[in-house]
């Protein structure tokens, strides 16, 4: 039980740790924002009849700090480290190549780390979110939200509201709060797990019981 406890103690404080270099991260930009002239932040004249149509604005990236629009946001990276927030609408995100960090804002949001070591943060809603191949930190928020973190080793930390984690192969860490369910769940692979969440098979079939770790 010892030893339990302090495994646990050890991964939340990797968490905050992480959570801390998150919330610098994002004062910085927010300082560069209002205090630096290159910026992109893209408006899109059809936003309006795109949204009444049902279908979603055009945006590109042109800088290594990106902000959406309350559209319906398509925003692509490339291969740079880029910071990406998304505002209203439902919004899809293809970060590119690169140690991105993505930031959803309200709606159901589609965010695709794809390839590097990315950190993805959903606002709140149904969103999807997904890593790529990389070492990624991937975050829930309220709402139904689905974590993917593909390839390598990823850490997947649960939201408040309706989480499924699948963290694919490689070592993954799971945080669970809130109605969290994981899948592909392997310690052979050396995944972890703390919280309390349920475990299921890749066929959505419970095969094991609650694993509360406190």
């Amino acid at each position: 039980m010892l030893e339990e406890q302090e495994a646990n103690a050890q991964f939340l404080q990797v968490d905050l740790g992480v959570l801390e270099d998150i919330i610098a991260n994002i004062d910085d930009k927010l300082n560069y924002l209002f205090n630096s002239n290159p910026l992109d932040r893209f408006s899109d004249a059809g936003c309006l009849a795109g949204a009444l149509t049902g279908g979603t604005s055009g945006i590109m990236r042109k800088g290594h700090l990106i902000i959406g629009t309350d559209c319906n946001d398509n925003i692509k990276g490339d291969s740079n480290d880029e910071i990406i927030y998304t505002l209203k609408g439902n919004d899809r995100v293809w970060a590119g190549m690169g140690n991105d960090i993505i930031y959803g804002g309200l709606g159901s949001n589609r965010l695709y780390g794809e390839r590097n070591d990315d950190i993805i943060i959903p606002g709140d809603g149904s969103n999807l979110v997904d890593g790529g191949p990389g070492d990624d930190v991937l975050f829930g928020a309220l709402g139904n939200n689905f974590l993917v973190g593909g390839q390598d080793n990823d850490q997947l930390i649960a939201g408040a509201g309706t989480t499924i984690m699948d963290g694919g192969t490689g070592s993954n860490e799971y945080d669970c709060s809130g109605n969290s369910i994981v899948l592909d769940y392997n310690p052979d692979n050396g995944d972890t797990v703390a919280g309390n969440c349920k475990i299921m098979n890749n066929e959505g079939i419970d095969f094991s019981r609650d694993i509360n770790i406190s």
